[in-house]
C-alpha cells in the first residue's frame, strides 16, 4: 500500500457507483506516478552516485596521465642524455625512434630519421649479416655483444658494440630494442696495435731478432716467434726451460752463457756474448745474445732475466769467407813477393850452371854436379811459377777463348792421364759464351782439377767436365763475399771421390796446403788454379761432402755477344703461384734461402732437413702438396728415396731435384732416374722461379 485517498462529502450518500470506479480508476494511476516517481528518485540518485564516481575516476586519470607523460619525459630526456646510441626499429626496418646520441654520433636531424631504414646506415660490407639478425631477432632471438659498423651521413664509418631484443604484442613482433656503444677509437686503437704489432714483427724478422723472458723461480721461458725460427722449433712448443739450454747451444758456447747467466743472477750485470746454437735438425747456427736482470724482489733478488738473440749466422759467413779472402789475398801477396825475390836469385843459379856446363868438358867430373844444379833450379823455377799464377802476377796472354774448344783438345791428352778405371764425361753447352783468358793457363787448370779427381778416385769412378752459361744476380753475390753479378761461363769439374771435409775445404787453395803422402804432391796445384782464376777475373766455388766426390765451379765473365739472345725473361712474380711446395735440404741456410725465394712469389712452404722429417711434414700436413723439392744427395735417406716414398702417398705429387753437383754427375751416379727435373746449386731466384713453373705446369 501506497496511500490513502479520503474523500468527504457534505451529505450521506453522496458518491455513487460510478463514482467509486472513477476514484478507483484515478487511484490506480496516482499509484502508477507514485511509483515512478520513487523510481526516479532511486534511479536520480544512483546517476549522481556514478556520475560522482565517474567525476573521481576522470580525475584520477588526469593524474596518471600526467604522471605517465612526465615518466615519459624523464625517460625520453635520460636517453637522450644517454652517451650510448639508442634505437628502436618497426619490423619493416624503418626507425620508430633513435636518441640524441644515435642523431649526433650518424649526423642526422630528428626530422630525417622518419624517412630511414637500418639498412641505410648499416655498413655495405654487414648488411647481408645484419638482414640475416634483424630476422632472428622478429622471431624472438636476443643477441647479445653484436659488433658492426655504421655509416654515418658524412660517409664516415663507425665501429658499434651492443645488445638488441624484439617487443612483441600477442606474439606479434612490434618492435625492435638496441643499445649500442661507439667503440671507433678502440677499433682504431686495435688496429693501430695490431699493425704496430706486424710491424714489430716485421721488423723482428728482417733483422733476425728475437725476445726473450726467463723466470727464475718456475724456470719458465717465454719467446717470440722470431727466436723460435731462429732455434728452429715449434712454435706451438713450450720454449725449452733453463735446465734444457745445455742441450741448445755447443759446449763451448753453453760454458760462457751458463757464466754470464750466473753472473747477472749474482750482481744483475747484464752480458752480450756470440754464441755457437745447434737446431733440432742439426745445422749449426750463430746468435748474439743479450740478458740483463729484469725484475727484482723486495731484498734485490733478481727474478727474471730477459733479453734478445739476433741471428748472426750470415754475417758469420761473410766475415768466414771475407777474413778467408783477405787471408789468401795476404798469402798471395807474400808469395809473389817471395817468388819474384827467388826468381832473382834462381835466374843467377841457372845462368851460371850453364856457364859451368859450357866451359866443363864432356868427361869432367864436376859436370855432373853442375847439371844437377841446373836441373834443380829449373824444378825451383817451376815452383814460383806456381806460386806467381796464385799471387796473380804471372804474365796472362789473354784471348778470346771458348771453352767447349779447350776442353775438347784435352780429352784426348786426359784419358790415359786419369787411368782406365776413371770414366771421363763431357757435358759441353753447343751455345756456349766465350770467354777472355789465356789458352794455355786454362788448360792447365782442367788437367790440374783432373789430376786431383783422380787421385781421390782410388777405386776409379766417373770424372765429369761441363761448361754452361749462367746470369747471378745481386741476391747471390751478397750471400757470396767474392763474387759478383753479371753474364758468366761456368767450367764445372766433378769426381765420385772421396770428397773434403769442411777443414780441408777451409785450406785447399793456400800455397803448400796439401793431404796427398809426402813427395806425392807440392800442395801449389789448387793455389795455381785459385790464381789462374781469379787473375781472368773469374771465381771458384767448391762444393763437396765425405764419401760422396767434389764439384769445382768456375766462373768466367763472359764476353757481350758471346751467346745467343735468350728469350725474353719472365719476372720472379709472373712465374710464381700459389701452390704448396715441400722443401728438403739438409744445409739449413741453404734451405731458408730457397723456402724465402718461394714464399716470396706466393707459394705456400714446408720445410723438412731430411727424408724421415719430410714424411712426417707430410703426414701432419692435410691439403695438397703439389712439389717436392730435394736435394738429390742428403745423409740417410736420399733424395730419389724419399721421393718414391712420398709418391706412394701422394701419388700426385711432382718432383724436382737440386744438387751442388751437376746433373750429370748425379744422373750418372743413379742418385736419380733420367728425364727427371734438375736444379743445379748454386742457383739463382729467378733459376728456381723458372724451373718450379716449369715443372708444376709439365
Amino acid at each position: 500500500t501506497i496511500g490513502v485517498i479520503n474523500l468527504v462529502g457534505s451529505e450521506r450518500g453522496l458518491f455513487h457507483e460510478e463514482d467509486l470506479k472513477v476514484l478507483y480508476s484515478i487511484g490506480s494511476q496516482i499509484v502508477v506516478a507514485l511509483e515512478r516517481a520513487e523510481l526516479l528518485g532511486q534511479l536520480g540518485r544512483k546517476v549522481e552516485e556514478r556520475t560522482a564516481a565517474l567525476t573521481a575516476e576522470i580525475a584520477m586519470r588526469g593524474r596518471a596521465e600526467e604522471a605517465l607523460r612526465a615518466s615519459e619525459e624523464r625517460l625520453r630526456d635520460f636517453l637522450d642524455n644517454a652517451n650510448d646510441l639508442i634505437q628502436s626499429v618497426m619490423p619493416d626496418g624503418r626507425f620508430l625512434y633513435v636518441n640524441r646520441c644515435w642523431r649526433e654520433s650518424l649526423g642526422y636531424s630528428e626530422g630525417e630519421i622518419s624517412s630511414l631504414s637500418l639498412f641505410d646506415i648499416v655498413h655495405p660490407d654487414h648488411r647481408e649479416t645484419c638482414r640475416v639478425l634483424f630476422n632472428r631477432l622478429l622471431r624472438g632471438d636476443a643477441i647479445n655483444n653484436i659488433e658492426t659498423m655504421f655509416v654515418a651521413k658524412d660517409g664516415r664509418t663507425i665501429y658499434v658494440s651492443g645488445n638488441v631484443n624484439c617487443c612483441f604484442d600477442g606474439g606479434t613482433p612490434v618492435a625492435t630494442r638496441g643499445i649500442f656503444r661507439d667503440i671507433t677509437e678502440r677499433k682504431r686503437g686495435e688496429e693501430m696495435l695490431r699493425r704496430s704489432e706486424a710491424q714489430l714483427k716485421e721488423a723482428q724478422h728482417i733483422a733476425k731478432l728475437g725476445y726473450w723472458e726467463w723466470d727464475v723461480d718456475t724456470d719458465t721461458d717465454s719467446w717470440s716467434e722470431e727466436l723460435y725460427r731462429i732455434f728452429g722449433r715449434d712454435p706451438n712448443l713450450p720454449a725449452p726451460t733453463y735446465k734444457e739450454h745445455p742441450s741448445l747451444y755447443t759446449a763451448e758456447s753453453w760454458a760462457l752463457l751458463q757464466n754470464a747467466v750466473e753472473r747477472a743472477l749474482a750482481t744483475g750485470e747484464p752480458y752480450e756474448l756470440e754464441l755457437e746454437l745447434i737446431r733440432p735438425d742439426g745445422d749449426h747456427r750463430w746468435i748474439i745474445a743479450q740478458g740483463e736482470a729484469g725484475v727484482r724482489g723486495e731484498t734485490g733478488r733478481v727474478l727474471r732475466l730477459h733479453g734478445i738473440g739476433q741471428d748472426i749466422t750470415e754475417r758469420k759467413r761473410l766475415e768466414e769467407q771475407f777474413f778467408q779472402a783477405q787471408k789468401m789475398e795476404s798469402i798471395g801477396r807474400l808469395a809473389g813477393g817471395v817468388a819474384h825475390d827467388f826468381n832473382n836469385h834462381l835466374g843467377v843459379i841457372i845462368g851460371y850452371s850453364e856457364l859451368l856446363l859450357e866451359r866443363l868438358g864432356p868427361n869432367d867430373p864436376l859436370r855432373k854436379n853442375a847439371g844437377m844444379i841446373k836441373e834443380a833450379g829449373l824444378r825451383s823455377a817451376s815452383l814460383t811459377r806456381q806460386l806467381l799464377a796464385f799471387s796473380r802476377k804471372q804474365i796472362l796472354e789473354l784471348r778470346i777463348l771458348d771453352l767447349n774448344e779447350v776442353v775438347s783438345e784435352l780429352e784426348k791428352m786426359l784419358l790415359p792421364l786419369i787411368g782406365e778405371d776413371i770414366e771421363l764425361v763431357t757435358s759441353l753447352d753447343p751455345v756456349l759464351g766465350k770467354v777472355r783468358g789465356d789458352s794455355t793457363q786454362m788448360a792447365q787448370v782442367i788437367m790440374n782439377l783432373a789430376v786431383n779427381a783422380r787421385d781421390a778416385m782410388h777405386q776409379g769412378g766417373k770424372l765429369t767436365i761441363e761448361t754452361t752459361n749462367v746470369d747471378l744476380d745481386e741476391a747471390y753475390t751478397k750471400a757470396h763475399v767474392t763474387a759478383h753479378a753479371g753474364p758468366f761461363v761456368m767450367l764445372a769439374v766433378s769426381d765420385t771421390g772421396i770428397g773434403m771435409d769442411k777443414e780441408t775445404q777451409l785450406h785447399m787453395f793456400e800455397p803448400f796446403f796439401t793431404t796427398k803422402e809426402k813427395g806425392k804432391g807440392t800442395g801449389l796445384g789448387l793455389a795455381m788454379i785459385y790464381g789462374i782464376v781469379k787473375q781472368s777475373g773469374g771465381w771458384i766455388w767448391v762444393y763437396s761432402e765425405v764419401g760422396h766426390g767434389t764439384t769445382f765451379k768456375i766462373y768466367l765473365p763472359r764476353l757481350e755477344g758471346g751467346i745467343r739472345e735468350a728469350e725474353a725473361k719472365a719476372s720472379p712474380s709472373a712465374l710464381m703461384r700459389e701452390e704448396t711446395v715441400l722443401v728438403v735440404e739438409d744445409e739449413g741456410m741453404l734451405r731458408e734461402l730457397a723456402c724465402e725465394f718461394l714464399q716470396s712469389g706466393g707459394y705456400t712452404v714446408l720445410d723438412a732437413a731430411n727424408g724421415a722429417e719430410a714424411m712426417e711434414v707430410s703426414k701432419r700436413h692435410q691439403g695438397p702438396i703439389h712439389l717436392l723439392m730435394t736435394d738429390a744427395v742428403m745423409p740417410g735417406m736420399s733424395g730419389r728415396e724419399l721421393a718414391q716414398l712420398l709418391q706412394g702417398h701422394r701419388p700426385d705429387i711432382k718432383v724436382l731435384y737440386v744438387s751442388g753437383y751437376t746433373d750429370d754427375i748425379v744422373l750418372r751416379n743413379g742418385l736419380l732416374e733420367p728425364n727427371r727435373a734438375f736444379l743445379q746449386k748454386p742457383f739463382m731466384r729467378d733459376a728456381l722461379a723458372k724451373k718450379v713453373r716449369e715443372v708444376l705446369d709439365a
